[in-house]
């Protein structure tokens, strides 16, 4: 297992101007190694029908492309939780039996997220999952609701497990899913269809099948600006999480004028089998691809502009966020790398999003269609900020692992009863 971290200037700072630089972080040769994923999933009352049995064939799938060795770990939770799964171990004769427990989930009662995170974090111990995925259809109106109180329970029972948050349908809490996501290094997805859950949880299963370390972190000059729309907690420290072979991860930073060019990153990790840490300093690389900073800088400004347009829309500014989304046209248009495919395919997304907002703006939507297209665009620009998530039915972040992974998990769902 290799990992690289290189970095280049699109633009050099000089004594009177800021520069650009573009930092990635790459790794390889994936080893085979058992991974634990748990999922803390909302039974309330309104995930009744259809949305608990697509939970449950989500599940299913899951377990059937889940090898001897892994494991799995299930918590439900509405007024209280209920552990179903517990650091469970799948082997080739026990698939059957664990489809079985997962399928007693039912759904009734309130939503009490924090009940859940204590649940799995409590049942669990010191045995951490390698990820959780949270996934609710409501308001949080039980215990702990806020995102700072949510958070603090989540480091404290999950430690440094990445969480990946989805939102089902158009009555959760998006800002609230957005932040807990952020704060781990996991990524927030809205589920506006019952194929999100499965192309979701593909993706991620890919990415932890070929995973080659855990809790990345740059150290860099506090006198540099991370351009990255997650917030920097720490000064001089930006947290990646998980690095997954064969998929390149930018950081974008803005040099102030008068900066010395060779000030030195640094790369912290874990490795995924080990579990040693290692760290490596940033290597200087010209030979990197100028149009490949430039990309990922109008990436950053994309995932900000998206993340701005999601309020606008909440607020009903169809004006506003139909200009603001002109003005982020403009500039991927006007680009030197606007012939690059992440630009290209940013640059449709906005525009379908013009056209969207603009019907909006000449009609009379409800807010439902409102709150969607809300969510829909504060998940794209969570997914842009953090480089991963199938929001808006692309993988331009995924490697070909977790592309492989998500189109499996979503042809066996789309069977009417999923092979085991």
């Amino acid at each position: 297992m290799t990992i690289t971290i290189n970095a280049t200037f699109s633009k050099v700072p000089t004594a009177t101007e800021d520069g650009i630089l573009g930092m990635r972080v790459l790794g390889d040769s994936p080893i085979t190694r058992p991974i634990h994923i748990g999922l803390v999933l909302d039974t309330s009352g309104s995930m009744e029908g259809e949305r608990i049995k697509a939970v449950k064939k989500t599940l299913t799938v899951l377990i059937d492309k889940l090898v001897a060795g892994d494991k799995i770990s299930v918590v439900g939770f509405a007024n209280e939780a209920r552990v179903l799964l517990r650091s469970h171990v799948i082997t080739a004769d026990n698939k059957a039996a664990t489809i079985d427990t997962v399928n007693l989930l039912d759904a009734e009662g309130g939503t009490n997220m924090e009940c859940g995170i204590v649940g799995i974090g409590s049942s669990l111990g010191e045995e951490m999952p390698d990820a959780v995925v949270l996934l609710t259809d409501g308001q949080v109106n039980q215990g702990i609701t806020s995102a700072a109180g949510l958070g603090s329970l989540i480091r404290s029972y999950l430690q440094a497990v990445p969480v990946y948050t989805l939102g089902y349908g158009e009555d959760h809490n998006a800002g609230l899913l957005k932040a807990l996501a952020s704060r781990t290094q996991g990524t927030y997805t809205y589920v506006n269809n019952e194929l999100v859950l499965p192309e979701s949880v593909g993706d991620l299963l890919g990415g932890l099948q070929s995973e080659v370390a855990k809790a990345a972190t740059i150290l860099f000059p506090q006198t540099w600006v991370c351009l990255e729309l997650t917030t920097v907690e720490k000064p001089g420290e930006y947290q990646i999480g998980s690095i997954i072979a064969d998929k390149p991860t930018w950081i974008m930073f803005k040099i102030p004028a008068g900066s010395r060019v060779e000030s030195e990153a640094t790369i912290q990790y874990k490795d995924c089998v080990s579990s040693e840490l290692y760290t490596k300093s940033c290597v200087f690389d010209t030979s990197l691809d100028i149009l490949d900073i430039t990309e990922q800088e109008l990436r950053c400004q994309t995932a900000r502009t998206l993340e701005e347009i999601g309020a606008m829309l909440q607020q009903g500014t169809f004006r506003g966020a139909k200009m603001k989304l002109n003005v982020m046209l403009d500039l991927l248009n006007a680009s030197v790398s606007s012939r690059r495919p992440l630009v290209i395919h940013m640059k449709a997304q906005i525009e379908e999003m013009i056209e969207d907002v603009k019907r909006m703006e000449m009609g009379t939507p409800d807010r439902r269609q409102i709150t969607a297209m809300a969510m829909r665009t504060t998940s794209l620009g969570a997914n842009y900020s953090a480089q991963r998530g199938v929001t808006g039915g692309g993988a331009v972040f995924s490697s070909p692992q977790q592309r492989e992974a998500r189109t499996q998990m979503v042809t066996l769902y789309s069977q009417e009863d999923p092979a085991l």
